[in-house]
């Protein structure tokens, strides 16, 4: 793995290829929604695809559904936040449900075609990480959303959960979903707000007051509050899941390797909090852009230490420095009251750590998948025909050779 001066060395050291060549997903899903919607549509709409489809271009051409609807939102809100047409927020809505839809068929598809692998896993939960941000923003804008303030609760809600889980799927070598899960449930109830929006309007969510304790709170606000306690509880419930894990030696370490998610979330506080950033107050949704792609960076590092059996390390120069610099910079401007350091600004130095994290993490996307796709001899948007010998064409049989790998139960 990476050490902490890596500009070019390896992703993936010599002595892991071997666990990546041999790595075999694992998981399971406890949610009805999936069990008796989503997993039997996906399972019928995947042997409408070509066989030769490779299954990493369905999964792309699910990001490209993020990426357009974000632009769509961008359009009207100019990454301020605020009101969107209702033909956007149906818009949204749909592209949010067919990535969603894409997102599960590209797993199916490698099990159809015999090719999965865990290149295969680092693009599905690659592109994921990115789509944390993309829906913070899109839902945020449909939410007629204005503050920062609630655009943390709304991102809290997706990002908490979304980490913990990955780090407990490194941890205990498995994904378990619960009965009910962002993942599933969250998409419907995504979906349903994003068409209730465009219904009812977006001035129904801010002119709607409920009284709470006293204090009236719009009903946009309220909602993030709830989904924000949402995604903190169910990731409560990784945490809970890897101290009861049989091997109780590896639980301390386990709860260490959180630090850098909370060294992350602190650099983003400290931003938000300690300073009087031009960008934070008005431009919220691209200060989640900034922050969103270092934590998709953090994020493929966790996946790719589960998936080479190695000790999870994102502590390079590109992680510990940027975010250093951001919490040291934030601390003086808030104990000094000035606001430029360093002769820099803070709106200088979140744009500066927009375009880092970018091309770090863009760097990370490429040659990762590029060392991986070597180590596997494989191809990242193309089957080879030595790969597809058995192939699961029919519903039945993709639903039986599930069963038996333990996918979806």
């Amino acid at each position: 793995m990476e050490n902490f001066f890596s500009f070019n060395q390896p992703y993936v050291p010599i002595q892991y290829y071997d666990n990546i060549r041999n790595y075999k997903y694992s998981s399971s899903d406890a949610s009805i929604t999936y069990k008796y919607i989503m997993s039997p549509l996906c399972n019928f709409l995947v042997t409408k695809f070509p066989i030769w489809l490779a299954p990493n271009v369905i999964t792309i051409s699910g990001f490209f559904l993020n990426i357009v609807y974000f632009i769509v939102e961008n359009y009207y809100t100019k990454f301020k936040g605020g009101y969107i047409p209702s033909w956007a927020c149906y818009f949204c809505a749909f592209c949010y449900l067919l990535y969603q839809i894409l997102d599960n068929i590209d797993g199916k598809q490698a099990r159809r075609t015999n090719s999965s692998s865990a290149l295969g896993l680092l693009v599905d939960h690659g592109t994921d990480s990115c789509t944390t941000f993309f829906i913070t923003c899109c839902l945020g804008a449909i939410l007629a959303l204005m503050t920062i303030h609630q655009y943390i609760l709304l991102w809290i809600m997706i990002i908490v959960p979304f980490y913990l889980n990955n780090w407990e799927q490194y941890i205990t070598g498995k994904m378990d979903l619960p009965l009910i899960n962002g993942i599933n449930e969250g998409t419907y109830i995504i979906v349903f707000l994003e068409v209730l929006s465009g219904i009812k309007g977006q001035n129904f969510l801010i002119e709607t007051n409920l009284s709470i304790f006293g204090f009236n709170v719009q009903l946009n606000t309220f909602m993030c509050f709830i989904a924000c306690w949402a995604g903190i509880f169910f990731g409560v419930l990784s945490v809970i899941k890897v101290i009861l894990y049989q091997n109780r030696d590896i639980v301390i370490s386990a709860l260490i390797d959180i630090f850098p998610f909370i060294f992350f979330l602190l650099t983003f506080a400290s931003v938000v909090y300690l300073t009087d950033s031009y960008f934070v107050s008005e431009y919220p949704q691209f200060v989640i852009v900034a922050f969103g792609f270092q934590f998709a960076k953090i994020l493929g590092i966790l996946q790719l230490a589960h998936l080479t059996k190695c000790r999870y390390n994102p502590y390079t120069f590109t992680f510990v420095i940027p975010n250093l610099t951001l919490i040291t910079h934030s601390i003086i401007y808030y104990t000094r009251n000035e606001n430029k350091i360093f002769n820099l600004n803070v709106d200088n130095l979140i744009f500066i750590y927009f375009v880092l994290n970018f091309f770090i993490w863009l760097h990370f996307a490429y040659f990762c998948s590029e060392e991986l796709c070597n180590i596997l001899n494989i191809n990242i948007f193309s089957l080879k025909k030595n790969i597809g010998e058995k192939k699961y064409e029919s519903l039945k049989e993709l639903e039986e050779k599930e069963k038996s790998d333990n996918f979806g139960l």
